[in-house]
């Protein structure tokens, strides 16, 4: 029997010793696929990751989408489609290199086998629960230590983006990256590129998502706060001054948090912390959304000036009229621009054709460069319009799919919806003018102000912000009016956004209203004519 036992110990031992390792190497090569399954999307990716050098080279869809981290020189290149060529864009390259594996294995805990991609796979757990969200994360690798999947259900803490599945599959993995020195060599169409400033780097655009609710004390302790920040997003910083630098930040992100939801008891709207408490209001404002200068004339054919509120009605949301597609989601683009043009187009072609279509946002992405706009670099509803109303028409989402970069336009290779534009129409600056517009017309695409602090963490409620502004040169966010109503006493405008439905209510804000025409809503909005 003794010797039974002492078989069946050295057996299990055996086993355990067996178990490879989670990889953590300083420098790696791997292709393989990045995956929302949500929103049906799945990109190819090809990245080098080199923290011995501190650079870093990624790919999306094949070299469509590239970005050349070359930290030691400062310096980033950006190369991506405009319309019909490659262009690359050269900015300043301060900042930290992304890890697709494990940041600290040692945190992560064996949970067996299991079969993933048909191949025999060792699985590791991770569970995180921070300001009352809880994600749970797993990394699969075979039997050699190389990582097949990474599958992450909760807040995606390697490309810093909101709450949703994520599935990063492997489809090779090489610690040895000297045969692919060449790729960080950039493309000869950087060679004129030059240095600008204020870069919007694509990890950083587009999406802001609520990731949490209040802090469950307001008496913790700073220090492990931070540090279980850092964790739960892998974050990382190397200097001393940059640690002290994110630190102050977190400190009055938290602040701002904990302060409002704590003693603004007349608020009539809640906050919760996210991923971007590190950063200060300058970066939020230069890196989440792209914003390019504003044309003094954006070519409308008529002005919608109609503030008679006289039979209309006390409330609006045209969803109840199945008029509104279901939020979208912009990812790491900042292409809000092109969502509040669909959204309204779709809309307002719905209220005419008794029939909803979801529309193409990448076709605006890819071809829509007029007036200024770039792409996922930001732009305006108005250029949207006008170059449905020059191309003849708009394909559907599904023949046309969102990819959340940068694409060649292919123009009137696909399939058209059926849906166009005959012209488009600016509403007066007039909150009246905007309600009229928003109940006789339908959905309104309206650009906002929304740099103030605390938009960032708008949770519920009523948002009005004394920070936030109101002029043109001001608006850096667009934004779907799809109704407006009132809340305890509290007018609202309904406005959709483009960030998930993981952001405020089911992925929509209550706007103040009738409040001297707060974060800009009025300032500037705008509907097209369908033919």
């Amino acid at each position: 029997m003794m010797k039974s036992l002492v078989l069946l110990s050295l057996i299990t031992l055996s086993c355990v010793l067996s178990i490879p390792q989670i990889p953590s190497p300083s420098q790696y090569y791997m292709t393989g696929t990045f995956s929302l399954p949500y929103f049906n999307i799945t990109e190819p990716i090809e990245l080098i990751y080199d923290s011995v050098n501190n650079r870093q080279y990624i790919s999306y869809y094949n070299g469509l989408d590239i970005t050349i981290n070359l930290f030691e020189e400062d310096l980033t290149y950006s190369i991506g489609p405009q319309v019909d060529t490659l262009v690359c864009q050269a900015v300043p390259g301060n900042g930290s290199i992304i890890t697709v594996l494990p940041a600290d294995p040692s945190d992560w805990v064996y949970n067996g086998t299991s079969t993933v991609n048909g191949i025999p796979v060792y699985s590791f757990t991770q569970k995180i629960t921070d300001y009352g969200r809880t994600g749970f994360y797993t990394f699969y690798i075979d039997a050699n230590g190389n990582p097949v999947q990474f599958y992450l259900n909760g807040v995606d803490f390697i490309f810093s983006s909101h709450p949703d599945i994520y599935v990063l599959d492997f489809d090779t993995f090489e610690t040895d990256i000297s045969p692919f020195e060449e790729l960080f060599e950039a493309p000869t169409i950087c060679d004129q590129a030059k240095v600008v400033k204020n870069p919007h780097e694509d990890e950083f655009s587009g999406i802001f998502e609520q990731l949490g609710r209040d802090l469950k004390s307001k008496h913790a302790n700073l220090g492990e706060s931070f540090l279980k920040y850092q964790k739960k997003y892998g974050k990382s910083y190397d200097e001393p001054e940059e640690h002290a630098l994110r630190l102050k930040n977190f400190r009055a992100a938290r602040e701002i948090v904990m302060k409002h939801n704590a003693y603004n008891t007349q608020s009539t709207y809640k906050l919760g912390m996210n991923h971007y408490a590190d950063l200060s209001d300058e970066e939020f404002n230069t890196l989440i959304k792209p914003k390019v200068p504003r044309p003094d004339y954006n070519g409308a054919s008529d002005i919608h000036d109609n503030e008679n509120l006289k039979g209309i009605p006390t409330s609006v949301d045209w969803r109840q009229q199945g008029c509104v597609t279901p939020v979208k989601d912009q990812g790491v683009c900042g292409s809000c621009w092109t969502f509040g043009s669909t959204g309204s187009l779709e809309g307002v072609n719905c209220l005419k054709t008794n029939q909803l279509v979801s529309l193409s946002e990448q076709q605006l992405v890819d071809c829509a460069y007029l007036m200024g706009s770039a792409g996922c670099n930001g732009g305006f509803a108005a250029a949207a319009y006008q170059y449905l109303m020059d191309a003849g028409g708009i394909a559907t989402e599904s023949s046309y799919p969102y990819t959340m970069v940068n694409g060649f336009c292919k123009g009137t290779s696909v399939q058209y919806s059926g849906v166009q534009v005959a012209s488009y129409v600016n509403v007066t600056a007039s909150e009246t003018a905007l309600q009229n517009a928003v109940a006789t017309v339908g959905p309104v695409a309206v650009a906002i102000d929304a740099s103030a602090p605390d938009y960032r963490y708008y949770s519920s409620g009523v948002y009005y912000s004394t920070v936030c502004k109101n002029g043109l040169d001001d608006l850096d966010h667009e934004v779907l009016a799809i109704g407006y109503g009132t809340y305890q006493g509290a007018d609202y405008w309904l406005v959709k956004n483009s960030w998930s439905t993981h952001w405020g209510q089911d992925g929509y804000i209550w706007m103040a209203r009738n409040r001297n025409n707060n974060c800009g809503i009025a300032s500037q909005p705008t509907y097209p004519v369908v033919a």
